[in-house]
């Protein structure tokens, strides 16, 4: 009898395309149509690779795909060399011979076991894995098989999941092919499993059975509603790195008879159903463990697995990336996303073996422009130093007493220009000469000394300075720092003397001129206090910091004044830690004169503590930055940012937060229970809950779990179908992420 190939596929998206796939079974052979992405073509690089330039606009950058490399690794199966652990909770595995595994057991109810390679694989890699499924001959068989990919250490697995859980509940992080041969339904609107009416396949995620409606499970087969004929199904599992971003799962099913000739299957997976899984997988690393699980419920079967091989097939890259600088720049590196340098070389061959981006920078050249003077200490040139490439300097020649300028030249005596200010562009290293001659009426003796300062001091540069012979006219100019413009020269006693940056004077007598500078930068300033949670009632000398930023490099400025409040009842003030504490009152806090530190722009930097005790008069309270003033005149209004304090408050049945004293409960509505388990949840708590119930042998169900945010309401209701479960006696807990509470009910089953 001809083979039927059956196919499911599953596709992980990162990207926002749309992929189309169809699939066909027919004579034993398997066709995969994909439209709309051409990265499954065999000449396909293996993965992504960007190419950046830093910074931008400065160089030109290119890659080129030399060769892709493919290593094929076939791994044989042995259950006797120890390649699997099993988890046998209820006593039903038993090893076959010939790899083959018996995972439930014929006639044993509410059972379930489970198989785990020993060895992870890595998720980066192409991968096949093929095994072999049977469910036995049973007109009623239940529940089935799932093959489930995780990270949990194996010897952390103690939820089995039987009946529906399918012996995979509450692993997580985890990704699990459903083979599910029991239906689980109700009516609505309390719906639990979703199963649909025949044997079926589905993935499902992190440990939880429960179907979405939106799932839309695929049957086992077409025409038949029960697989456990006591025929094998070879089961092949495809995981393909998408090079251009994700990962594809192709599922096959090989099965001995005839019941689904010419079926065709069209499955789209939902990017959600999955994202958390992948997302767990890569943000830590990229090993996962993979086993196959089994379980029955009220009804059994039989479940068998056999083991076949493994095929990883591992793929790299070999680009060649090259760099090409533009006009005033040159190469530096290569560096991979982290900034770590991969190449120093601008024409390079590298490998790549994952999904990449590597950056080309480039640095702006710089060159020394050198000024000198000729003849020697007869004058000054002022503007040598290092300047990048393309600037637009200006330089500027300075003579003594009874000498004058005559010209600018370059190293190999060529005039540049007869001008003491000159302009000029670098675009190399140079050397250029002032020159000047003797000026002046040897019998003049009468010398007087100009004294140039600043105003305020220390801030710019001012030039002319120095001892002249009475009447010659001297050079002054005046060069503002950052922040700063000029304003006028002034002399001794304030008068303006002139308004020109560059001017000329004639000295006759000893004179001090000021050259006078005004701010013209404006300083955001951002104050704030952090939030501090669940801290300890008990604390004496608790340090709350105030922090301090600024949108530019600053340094020198005073707080006069600031006004912090909190709450009395929660924090007693002792003390601040710079500045002083002018006032305490009813929570109020005011402290003065505060120097600022010096601030890089856009960096926080602690500004003061308020060091006090705390104290178990509340149990939370804001911090408010109420008012800030300046010693400095400021052009923007400071923005004060409020914190907020809350206490870690011991009470019976461990440490957690409360509000004004009320507690988290669970209410179970209508106990003892009949038919269905109606919850009601109150909690406090930000963060994630969940909800299990626990018999009175001590095995335990999951039922719910949830994540609560700070602008989520606080009371939950839930329902849950209690039919699989016996009647008797049961725990529900409600865990918090401080605490667990629990509420006993009874279910009574018609």
């Amino acid at each position: 009898m001809a083979k039927k190939v059956y196919i499911l596929s599953l596709l992980f998206v990162f990207l926002n395309e749309n992929y189309s796939y169809s699939f066909f079974g027919e004579n034993g052979d398997v066709r995969i149509i994909k439209a709309n992405n051409d990265c499954f073509l065999e000449d396909a690089p293996c993965f992504n690779l960007t190419v950046l330039v830093e910074p931008q606009n400065t160089g030109n950058v290119s890659k080129m795909e030399i060769e892709k490399i493919m290593d094929i690794d076939t791994i044989i199966y042995s259950f006797t060399n120890n390649d699997f652990t099993v988890f046998n909770p209820n006593n039903v595995y038993q090893y076959l011979g010939n790899n083959t595994h018996r995972l439930t057991e014929y006639q044993k109810n509410y059972s379930s076991s489970s198989i785990w390679y020993n060895d992870p694989i890595d998720i980066t890699e192409n991968f096949t894995m093929s095994v072999n499924l049977y469910w036995g001959k049973s007109n009623q068989p239940a529940d089935g098989i799932a093959f489930v990919f995780h990270q949990m250490p194996i010897d952390a697995i103690t939820s089995s999941g039987i009946g529906g859980g399918l012996g995979y509940t509450n692993i997580k992080p985890s990704l699990a092919i459903e083979f599910d041969i029991y239906q689980n339904s109700y009516d609505p609107p309390d719906y639990y499993y979703f199963d649909p009416k025949c044997d079926h396949i589905d993935f499902m995620k992190d440990g939880n059975p429960a179907h979405s409606i939106a799932n839309n499970t695929v049957p086992l087969q077409k025409n038949l509603c029960d697989v456990a004929t006591g025929d094998w199904y070879k089961i092949k599992i495809d995981w393909e790195v998408n090079p251009y971003g994700g990962y594809d799962l192709t599922l096959y099913v090989v099965e001995n008879d005839a019941h689904s000739a010419g079926y065709q299957l069209k499955k789209t997976a939902h990017y959600n159903q999955l994202s958390d899984f992948i997302s767990s997988i890569t943000m830590t690393n990229k090993l996962v463990t993979w086993g196959l699980t089994a379980a029955t419920g009220g009804e059994t079967v039989e479940q068998r697995v056999s083991f076949d091989s493994i095929v990883v097939t591992s793929c790299r890259d070999i680009v060649e990336i090259a760099a090409t600088p533009e006009d005033c720049y040159h190469f530096v590196n290569w560096t991979d996303g982290l900034g770590n340098v991969i190449s120093e070389k601008a024409i390079d061959t590298i490998t790549i073996i994952s999904d990449s981006i590597l950056t080309a920078n480039f640095m702006r050249d710089s060159f020394n422009l050198t000024l000198n003077v000729k003849p020697e200490n007869t004058g000054s040139a002022i503007s040598s130093g290092l300047y990048g490439c393309g600037d637009t300097i200006e330089i500027t020649a300075y003579p003594d007493s009874c000498y004058k300028f005559l010209n600018w030249t370059n190293g190999d005596g060529s005039v540049l220009s007869t001008e003491p200010n000159y302009r000029l562009i670098v675009s190399k290293d140079s050397v250029i000469t002032a020159n000047f001659e003797f000026d002046c009426d040897t019998n003049h003796t009468d010398t007087f000394t100009l004294t140039l300062n600043t105003n305020p001091a220390n801030i710019g540069i001012v030039n002319g300075s120095g001892r002249y012979v009475s009447g010659i006219q001297v050079r002054i100019s005046a060069i503002p720092d950052t922040c700063y413009k000029f304003l006028n020269w002034t002399d001794e006693l304030g008068i303006v003397i002139s308004e020109k940056q560059f001017d000329t004077i004639i000295v006759i007598s000893d004179s001090i001129l000021i050259a006078n500078f005004e701010y013209i930068c404006s300083v955001k300033f951002t104050i704030w206090s952090d939030t501090l949670l669940l801290v300890s009632p008990r604390a004496t000398n608790f340090a709350i910091p105030i922090c301090i930023s600024a949108d530019k490099d600053i340094s020198g400025y005073t707080i006069d004044m600031l006004s912090v409040w909190i709450d009395r009842n929660i924090f007693y003030l002792r003390r601040s830690d710079k500045g002083r504490v002018e006032n305490y009152a009813d929570g109020l806090i005011t402290l003065r004169n505060i120097n600022v530190p010096p601030l890089i722009a856009n960096e926080k930097t602690i500004l003061l503590s308020i060091i006090g005790d705390i104290l178990l008069g509340a149990d939370s309270s804001d911090i408010l930055l109420e008012n800030v003033i300046f010693i400095e005149d400021l052009d923007e209004v400071p923005e004060l940012r409020n914190g907020y304090i809350t206490l870690e408050i011991c009470i019976e049945g461990g440490d957690r937060l409360l509000q004004s004293g009320n507690s988290p409960q669970i209410i179970i509505i209508d106990n003892p229970v009949v038919g269905i388990l109606n919850v009601e949840c109150k909690v406090l708590e930000v963060g994630e809950h969940s909800l299990e119930m626990v018999d009175m042998l001590g095995q335990s169900y999951a039922l719910k779990d949830w994540s609560v945010d700070l602008e989520d309401e606080r009371e939950f209701r839930f329902k849950f179908p209690i039919n699989m479960h016996t009647s008797g006696c049961y725990l529900l807990l409600l865990r918090t992420p401080t605490a667990t509470y629990s509420e006993k009910f009874i279910i009574i089953l018609e």
